[in-house]
C-alpha cells in the first residue's frame, strides 16, 4: 500500500511541476514540418528555368536565361549547352537571370535544345528552345555601282 501511495505522489509532482509539454520527437517533427512548408512555398529559393530572352539568333549573340533560384543557396557553377555546344556564361544578373553568349558550331538552320546544368542543383532543359538563323553572305560591293541587269 505504501508503494502505491509513493507512486501516486511522484506522478502528481511530475504533472504539477512540468506543466504542459510535448514529447521531444513530436516537437522536432513539428519544427521540421513548418520549415519544409516555408521553404517549399518560397519562389525565390526554387531552382527553375523559365525561358530565353530570344528564341532565335546566331553564334556570338548575347541572350538572357530567365528563371529563379539561380543563387539562392550561394553561388552555383553553371554550364549551358545549345545542342552539344557549350555557351559562354558571362554573368549572373541577380537571382533570376544569367547572361550568356550563344556558341558557334555547325548548327546553322537548326532548332536545338538548351540545357542548363547547375552545380549543385541539377540539370534543366528547354526543349527546342533556340533556332540558329543563317546570315546572308552578301557584301556591300554587291549593291554599289550596279545598274539594273548587270
Amino acid at each position: 500500500m505504501m508503494a502505491i501511495r509513493d507512486l501516486d505522489r511522484t506522478s502528481w509532482r511530475r504533472r504539477r511541476t512540468s506543466g504542459w509539454t510535448l514529447p521531444t520527437g513530436l516537437l522536432c517533427a513539428g519544427i521540421l514540418l513548418v520549415n519544409a512548408v516555408a521553404l517549399g512555398c518560397s519562389d525565390d529559393r526554387a531552382l527553375t528555368v523559365q525561358r530565353l530572352s530570344k528564341d532565335k539568333g546566331q553564334a556570338g549573340d548575347e541572350l538572357v536565361i530567365h528563371g529563379s533560384g539561380f543563387q539562392s543557396d550561394g553561388v552555383k557553377r553553371v554550364r549551358v549547352y545549345f545542342g552539344n555546344q557549350q555557351a559562354k556564361v558571362k554573368k549572373f544578373i541577380g537571382n533570376d537571370q544569367i547572361l550568356i553568349e550563344v556558341p558557334g558550331g555547325n548548327n546553322m538552320g537548326k532548332t536545338v535544345d538548351v540545357q542548363i546544368i547547375f552545380e549543385p542543383g541539377g540539370a534543366k532543359q528547354l526543349a527546342k528552345a533556340f533556332k540558329y538563323i543563317e546570315i546572308s553572305r552578301l557584301k556591300v560591293d554587291d549593291f554599289e555601282n550596279k545598274k539594273p541587269g548587270q
